[in-house]
């Protein structure tokens, strides 16, 4: 769906940065009935060995041991035990200022005050002493970018780059981090870059003597691209009252050729026995469970995998490493799944009879059932652009893809809520880049008479509709899975 003034030049997206909120600097009453703890006694309450889990802010203490399990940044909270979260963490992680739930969590567990508080500017000093290796923000040009939290950083790429070519650019890829990028690897330490398979610790080096490279050119998708379309067209969902309640308009994705190795070749070397269990069986028996260096984690089904077959391990994109964003030194590549599954910075992978316990993969990325989200929808169509021109012509562009079940085999564009449609020209991408289409998306371009705004309106609402080789037609409307993996038209 795409809102266009005919006859009129469309203004470029602007760059929304949330606010920080105004609860950040909230105060403790001062006539407070509850007891007060001195520093030493809320770090003996790190949530270690079963004890409580406490934390302070703003001098006050809060006991988050029931939160701690549904915190959105998994074990990262862990850290934070018998803390200031403020002086080291949160400054680390500006979104918990932004977070409305985040107020109510504390209004909720707040047990008392601190007493003999230091100074903070000695505890910020001691924090970060100790945690200031372990992340390193790379240097990055925005330019690129609708950016919506810089911490972790959370964007999405502006329409009109999107559109520039075929492949998506390393400096035109969507950003989608949910922890602060780990330290950098240099190139000539990427050859031992240690990673766990299968239980058995093995460098990068084994790996690609083991396994010949492989490329695949394919669409890599946020699972919540398209969740303000979602919101309109069913209302509140899981992002609202979030810090990403106004983020991902359609800009969370892009066209990549990786090269890499194959995951389900090393995943047969590793797990033989496995892999011919899940291969006989009627249901799902194991699920592959991926970790990063930013300790993210997410699990996906190995029948899946294996079905597929065409997952890999990227150590390139487009030609050169990948990018410290983007995954460097390692990365999962699963085609025609969600952009969480395609875990970076790889450290660690194995297999389980039951999904990732992380709040990662148990709280976040579910549908509306309570199912793990893994696929990216079966058609998916975007409008990144529609001009018009003084001739009365608009000229709508976009791309279309699919999960890798089927292929695109045209797009319509409407400008009259569907009671017609005219045929967008299909740009033949996968031909001129000679990669297979199944996977990649295509570009396409459509002119029709620029109709006039309803009255009253000065804007004309513009959609386009996919439909795939075997005859599947891309919904008017998708049904509601917590704002993820919207794809109506």
């Amino acid at each position: 769906m795409y809102r266009a003034r005919p006859f009129l030049k469309l203004a470029p997206a602007l760059c929304l940065c949330a606010p920080l909120a105004a609860w950040r600097n909230i105060t403790t009453a001062d006539n407070d009935a509850r007891p007060s703890y001195t520093r030493e006694e809320v770090s003996e309450n790190d949530g270690s060995e079963g004890k409580p889990f406490w934390v302070i802010y703003k001098q006050s203490v809060y006991d988050l041991t029931t939160f701690r399990s549904s915190h959105p940044g998994g074990s990262f909270i862990d850290q934070a035990g018998g803390t200031d979260v403020e002086v080291f963490w949160w400054a680390r992680w500006p979104q918990h200022f932004e977070s409305s739930r985040m107020k109510k969590v504390l209004d909720e567990t707040r047990v008392g005050a601190v007493l003999e508080v230091e100074d903070e500017e000695e505890v910020a000093d001691e924090d970060e002493d100790d945690e200031e290796a372990e992340y390193d923000e790379p240097v990055r040009d925005m330019s690129n970018f609708r950016t919506f939290s810089t911490m972790p950083l959370d964007s999405e790429t502006r329409p009109s780059v999107l559109l520039d070519s075929f492949i998506t650019d390393q400096t035109a890829l969507y950003i989608r981090n949910h922890s602060p990028v780990p330290l950098s690897v240099c190139e000539e330490d990427v050859a031992s870059y240690p990673i766990t398979i299968a239980n058995t610790l093995t460098t990068l080096s084994d790996i690609s003597l083991s396994h010949p490279l492989v490329s695949l050119t394919c669409v890599l998708q946020c699972a919540g691209n398209r969740q303000e379309d979602d919101f309109e067209a069913s209302g509140p969902n899981f992002f609202t009252g979030t810090v990403f309640q106004d983020t991902s308009e359609s800009g969370q994705v892009g066209n990549v050729t990786w090269e890499g190795h194959s995951l389900c070749d090393i995943l047969r070397s590793r797990y033989p026995l496995e892999c011919g269990e899940e291969e006989r069986a009627e249901d799902s028996v194991y699920h592959v469970v991926f970790t990063g260096a930013d300790e993210f984690e997410s699990s996906t089904p190995l029948s899946t995998l294996l079905s597929r077959g065409d997952a890999i391990l990227a150590t390139r994109m487009n030609g050169s490493p990948l990018s410290r964003d983007h995954g460097h030194p390692v990365r999962a590549v699963l085609p025609g799944h969600v952009g969480c599954r395609n875990v970076k910075w790889l450290e660690s992978i194995k297999l389980s009879k039951s999904p990732s316990s992380l709040p990662w993969n148990q709280r976040y990325y579910k549908d509306a059932d309570g199912q793990h989200i893994q696929m990216l929808p079966s058609l998916q169509s975007i409008i990144f652009s529609a001009s018009a021109s003084s001739a009365g012509k608009l000229t709508v562009c976009g791309v279309a893809y699919t999960n890798g079940d089927a292929s695109v085999s045209h797009i319509d564009v409407t400008t009259d809520g569907g009671k017609t449609w005219s045929a967008a020209n299909v740009l033949r991408d996968d031909k001129e880049a000679g990669a297979p289409a199944k996977y990649s998306w295509s570009r396409w371009t459509a002119t029709v008479d620029a109709p006039r705004p309803p009255k009253g309106e000065g804007q004309v609402t513009v959609h386009s509709r996919a439909t795939d080789s075997a005859g599947g037609v891309q919904p008017e409307k998708s049904e509601s899975q917590n704002g993820y993996v919207y794809n109506g038209w």
